[in-house]
């Protein structure tokens, strides 16, 4: 799949899940990330309902191959090796801190245009969505890691030591939307204002500029995260 079939397969996605997000909530909107943004916290883009600082943040990834309904995804696939582990501290803390999920891969299953066009204009029975602080944590790494979805069964493996992996469907990861089980209020974040590692989770789009150097730090004292029941 090259680069201009991968932003339409994106673009067709956000379309069909918004469009149904907007039959609950009118105004709710999309919000694509730059390169730049994306480089800090990992994320291409969000959902966001009003009322609710955000509902949802996406990394999609695009299938490097595919065969007989088996469909293969690189995560931790960018410069630096370093995509997964931000995606996973981030979604793990607000997992812990506030209860909800925020954070997930978005891996449709459509791998060049004729087949964009053959599922066309439903796009979302293709579409799965996996939260990346589920993931194993041998996949914590500097290395790319495969992510094979089986859409015969709906079922996902992340190699290279075969683990399989929770994984949802469209349906489930909108009913999760419209049932508000995602959604970071404003007042719950105002709640936390003296919680430690509040700065990580005010908002995908606030991250300040020394995240990087935070990340380093809260990569190296993951396992005292983990004691104290943050990182699980």
């Amino acid at each position: 799949m090259n680069s201009r079939d991968t932003i339409a397969t994106e673009l067709n996605v956000l379309e069909n899940i918004i469009r149904i997000v907007r039959t609950h909530y009118r105004n709710a909107f999309l919000y694509g990330f730059t390169l730049k943004q994306e480089s800090k916290h990992g994320l291409d883009a969000a959902i966001n309902l009003p009322n609710g600082l955000s509902i949802s943040g996406l990394q999609f990834k695009k299938p490097i191959s595919s065969s007989g309904g088996i469909y293969r995804f690189e995560i931790n696939n960018n410069g630096k090796r370093d995509q997964h582990l931000k995606l996973y501290l981030l979604s793990s803390i607000i997992n812990r801190i506030f209860n909800v999920s925020l954070i997930h891969y978005a891996l449709p299953a459509i791998s060049d245009t004729s087949e964009l066009a053959v599922h066309s204009p439903n796009f979302l029975p293709r579409t799965y969505f996996i939260d990346p602080s589920r993931m194993p944590v041998e996949t914590l790494d500097n290395n790319v890691h495969i992510v094979e979805i089986n859409t015969h069964n709906n079922t996902a493996i992340v190699f290279s030591e075969p683990k399989r992996l929770d994984i949802l469907d469209t349906k489930t990861f909108i009913d999760n939307i419209i049932g508000k089980k995602s959604i970071l209020e404003l007042s719950k974040i105002k709640e936390l204002k003296n919680v430690q590692l509040y700065d990580y989770v005010k908002y995908f789009d606030v991250i300040d500029s020394v995240w990087q150097e935070k990340l380093k730090l809260l990569a190296r004292t993951s396992w005292k995260l983990r004691l104290k029941g943050i990182i699980v």
